[in-house]
């Protein structure tokens, strides 16, 4: 199971939104991980975030 954020959230509500390419980078990323990548994190536009 993997968790992200995004990222969008906050330009959105400033009226400022990003193209579907940067929403979608993320998910795809993680969707298509090799068997035995990361698992239980939580990621971000291009890494895992700390916690």
């Amino acid at each position: 199971m993997q968790f992200l954020r995004d990222g969008h959230e906050i330009p959105q509500l400033a009226g400022l939104l990003g193209v579907p390419e940067q929403g979608a980078a993320t998910p795809i990323r993680l969707a298509t991980l090799p068997d035995g990548g990361p698992t239980g994190s939580f990621f971000e536009d291009d890494g895992v975030v700390p916690w």
